[in-house]
């Protein structure tokens, strides 16, 4: 049976690494923004921050879930906005693959298309995540309330 409430390293080191998805994100969304003018970039940086957002509170809402109170369709709906954000950096990197290839980019320039298919794999890696792990935690919680609602305690 899968365990609904993740413990041990992995699960801190899923906390970590979202933490740091959040944080890289938001100062590269900062820095091509502000500093190199990038605002493509800059937008993608910050969605793929957002993501890594999301799938941190995912974490920990899980985590802190005693009463098996969040509902299955919450974690549908993860699931479904995971597909979406996944597809869309597919898409990004696609895209400004195929725009710098035109426009006849030289290697990765702050300004350029080709950095931006950094920030779309971000994109799709944390919608991947949140797919991923929202699916894992759907299959846990309905396991475990199956078990819940099975046990007969009158026979105890």
């Amino acid at each position: 049976m899968r365990n609904y409430h993740p413990t041990g390293f992995w699960f801190y080191f899923r906390l970590i690494s979202a933490l740091i998805g959040v944080l890289v994100g938001a100062s590269a969304s900062a820095s091509f923004a502000m500093v190199f003018d990038n605002i493509h970039c800059s937008i993608w940086a910050f969605t793929s921050s957002a993501l890594a957002l999301i799938v941190l509170i995912l974490h920990i809402a899980v985590r802190r879930d005693v009463a098996y109170s969040i509902s299955p369709k919450k974690f549908l709906l993860c699931m479904l906005v995971g597909i979406i954000f996944a597809v869309i950096g597919f898409g990004v990197i696609v895209g400004y693959l195929i725009k710098g290839i035109i426009d006849k980019e030289s290697g990765v320039q702050v300004k350029g298309k080709f950095i931006v298919t950094v920030w779309g794999f971000m994109t799709w890696k944390w919608g991947f995540s949140m797919y991923y792990f929202a699916n894992n935690y759907h299959k846990a919680l309905l396991a475990a309330s199956t078990e819940i609602l099975s046990t007969n305690s009158i026979d105890g």
